[in-house]
């Protein structure tokens, strides 16, 4: 809601439909007026809220590669949703900067932001930047990014730069993550809208992944839109990766309020 002083509050709750150890995914409170906005409690960070060159099907359940995952060397993800303090500028003519602290990696208690340093589970002071433009020109629209994430501990760092371009319909996406100078990304996504369908192709190499060593992703799918806040999607998945290959495919209906 928005005050009479043109504050505006929000907050997020996020509850997961499955059973998990992160039951609760992003839990904030929000304010935000003419300074830009003050976010504390669980969310991603910076670098990944500001992320371009990355397209997902509806509810982010579609896709090729998943920008959020950052793994080290060790083998170990950070970065997540921790409990911290995250600050977005105003959006001058289509620029937009953020930074984000969070003091303890493992603070929302969920599976899905273990932190690890070479000895301790429970990692600290997870600093994060990140910066993106999205403008338009004569049909052409363009969306730029570029972000930054470290931490304590060895392996701790990752950086990320993304682009998308889209004209007539179509809509091309590159992004590339280097993780802690052992794991590279590199991502490619094509995308096509007409009317109420959406169709993406994309592909993505993990270069050196600790957890399969090079990993090479494709996905597609095709959303129908039925109406406003709901659509239905068939998507298909297919991973390569030293450990071995999995193939796999899912219809899903999303709804939104």
């Amino acid at each position: 809601g928005s005050s009479d002083n043109g504050l505006t509050f929000e907050f997020r709750f996020e509850l997961e439909m499955f059973g998990s150890s992160d039951q609760v995914d992003e839990n904030w409170a929000a304010v935000s007026g003419s300074f830009g906005k003050i976010m504390i409690g669980g969310n991603d960070t910076a670098m990944n809220e500001l992320s371009a060159g990355v397209f997902y099907g509806p509810g982010a359940i579609a896709g090729y590669y998943d920008h959020i995952s950052l793994v080290n060397s060790l083998g170990k993800s950070f970065g997540y949703d921790g409990n911290g303090v995250h600050y977005y500028t105003p959006n001058f003519s289509g620029f937009q900067a953020a930074v984000s602290f969070i003091p303890d990696g493992s603070s929302d208690a969920g599976g899905d932001n273990w932190y690890n340093d070479d000895d301790d589970a429970d990692g600290d002071n997870i600093w994060s930047v990140g910066a993106n433009y999205t403008g338009d020109f004569d049909g052409v629209s363009i969306s730029a990014s570029a972000g930054y994430s470290d931490a304590d501990g060895d392996d701790m760092e990752a950086w990320s730069v993304g682009l998308e371009l889209g004209a007539y319909g179509f809509a091309g996406a590159l992004h590339y993550e280097d993780n802690a100078g052992d794991t590279q990304d590199l991502a490619l996504g094509l995308k096509y809208s007409t009317g109420p369908w959406t169709a993406v192709i994309g592909y993505s190499t993990l270069i050196d992944a600790p957890a399969g060593g090079d990993v090479d992703q494709f996905g597609g799918w095709v959303t129908y839109s039925l109406m406003k806040g709901a659509s239905v999607t068939g998507h298909v998945f297919h991973r390569s990766a030293d450990a071995g290959d999995a193939t796999q495919g899912i219809v899903y209906l999303n709804l939104g309020f």
